[in-house]
């Protein structure tokens, strides 16, 4: 299987800023989609990470409710619990979305998350906001499905700031973009019959390619009013094809859901006998600085830094 979404980011260097000015984005965005409403993907949530004095977008996430925002495990492959996170919500604005991002007071990867998606190896985190959302019509939770929901010829609508193409070029916009693709069968995605029970293939590659990109990983894959699946991974970054052309995997939600209810409800618990509001709350603590990025992924890390310090 391909590498998680986020991997081709490196290769795109772009816009760097200070806290609530331009974010720096280097992760996974809508291909084929149009500029989104923020009434229209009020779940959407943008993923912050604190790099200096400056904080940089990496990934997007769905509300759960007021307090909790999902999105992948590999956003967080290479991370620790030294490492400051920030959430912006009710903007599809990504500098405004910069400018309001609230604290994160910890977060939480799925157990079984060895740093790459597949069989058994479950594509989704969990993050806690120190202080809660004020829902509104452009700040709104989605809900997680009850059952299997996902089949091939389903329509889902994603959504996040991932790349795009313009005349032949990817470029990352500003505003946040959505897209309605069809879900496909697992041989487009190259799932195995096991892997297909913990992820769904959708995207669009004829007569025009509709497909998420570098930036979106993490974001919501929404239907009927839930949220079915995390944008996981894109086929063509480890392919050989071009990069987003057309059909990405994507985590099944109803396949977690059990571990976010659990999870959530045992941290709030935590919180309301200890009053901590953190990672100490963690009743199984996963050491996720252990999935560390490939060795070539690091060398495209090393370069972007050295880059942004020349700037």
């Amino acid at each position: 299987m391909s590498r998680p979404l986020f991997a081709a980011a490196f290769l795109f260097l772009c816009f760097l800023c200070a806290r609530g000015e331009e974010p720096h984005d280097r992760r996974t965005r809508v291909i084929g989609g149009q500029q989104t409403p923020q009434t229209y993907a009020p779940y959407l949530a943008a993923l912050f990470l604190q790099d200096g004095n400056q904080i940089v977008h990496f990934c997007g996430g769905t509300i759960l409710d007021r307090y909790w925002v999902m999105t992948a495990a590999h956003c967080f492959n290479g991370q620790d619990d030294n490492d400051v996170f920030y959430v912006g919500t009710g903007t599809t604005d990504l500098y405004a979305a910069a400018g309001g991002a609230q604290d994160v007071a910890g977060w939480w990867v799925h157990p079984t998350w060895d740093g790459a998606p597949g069989a058994g190896s479950m594509d989704v985190a969990l993050i806690r906001l120190r202080e809660p959302l004020v829902l509104s019509s452009t700040v709104a939770p989605l809900a997680l499905p009850t059952a299997t929901a996902v089949y091939p010829e389903d329509v889902v609508v994603v959504a996040g700031w991932g790349l795009t193409r313009d005349g032949g070029e990817l470029e990352f916009p500003r505003q946040a973009r959505s897209v309605s693709i069809p879900v496909q069968g697992r041989a487009w995605c190259s799932l195995s019959p096991a892997a297909a029970l913990s992820y769904f293939c959708a995207g669009l590659s004829d007569p025009v390619v509709r497909d998420t990109c570098v930036g979106d990983s993490g974001g919501p894959a929404a239907m009927d009013g839930k949220v079915v699946g995390i944008i996981s991974y894109d086929v063509s970054l480890s392919g050989g094809a071009e990069i987003c052309a057309g059909y990405g995997g994507y985590q099944r939600t109803s396949v977690v859901a059990p571990w976010v209810r659990t999870t959530v409800q045992e941290v709030e618990a935590c919180i309301s006998n200890t009053g901590l509001v953190a990672r100490v709350c963690d009743q199984d603590p996963v050491d996720t600085g252990a999935a560390s990025l490939p060795p070539t992924l690091s060398s495209f890390v090393a370069f972007a830094v050295l880059f942004a310090l020349a700037l």
